[in-house]
């Protein structure tokens, strides 16, 4: 089956992230918990959307590499523009449990929510890594 995608593996990527950044549990859990190391895992996830991705500049841009349409890149551009605004406000030196606590952050855990919802909605949320 030939997929709507260029990049099946980053819209794997894609999911993780959503996935960490929608659940509060698991943030407290894995990224509060300190087993992933010194590495904030909250930044793995920024890099994604704003370094490794268009999604920081243009998540319509995105379509048809890993996102598969409009309502997708809408309801990341939303995301986006909320991490952004939260990183300007507040720069890049808090640690994990430091941006978890900030008032804006039930805002970033929803809009994650919505986000993967909606890529979900989609299908093909675990696409493999057959690019």
């Amino acid at each position: 089956m030939e997929l709507p995608i260029h990049y099946p593996s980053m819209r794997s990527e894609l999911i993780t992230y959503l996935e960490e950044l929608a659940d509060l549990e698991y943030q407290r859990r894995h990224w509060l918990g300190g087993s992933h190391g010194a590495k904030s895992m909250f930044d793995y996830a920024v890099h994604f959307f704003f370094d490794d991705t268009d999604l920081g500049e243009d998540p319509s841009a995105c379509i048809g590499v890993f996102l598969f349409d409009q309502s997708e890149a809408e309801h990341l551009s939303k995301l986006v523009q909320v991490l952004d605004v939260l990183i300007d406000r507040h720069g890049t030196t808090c640690n994990d449990q430091q941006f978890t606590q900030l008032p804006e952050w039930p805002h970033v855990t929803r809009l994650a929510r919505e986000a993967l919802e909606v890529c979900r909605g989609r299908g093909l949320d675990r696409c493999g890594d057959g690019e």
